[in-house]
């Protein structure tokens, strides 16, 4: 697990990129499932790992 964030707080393309890239390479490196909890506050972090649980 890790968390994703972008420079820019604000720029949300920024971190559309960043998860494209993370899934592109986990995708070839034969990872068959992946989901990705953008960092945000930590209610809104615990509600989206707590609901892919």
């Amino acid at each position: 697990m890790a968390g994703i964030s972008g420079k820019k707080t604000n720029d949300i393309l920024q971190t559309e990129k960043i998860t494209y890239f993370w899934k592109k390479w986990l995708t070839q490196s034969g990872v068959a499932s992946s989901q990705f909890v953008l960092n945000g506050s930590k209610t809104e972090m615990s509600s989206s790992l707590l609901g892919q649980l």
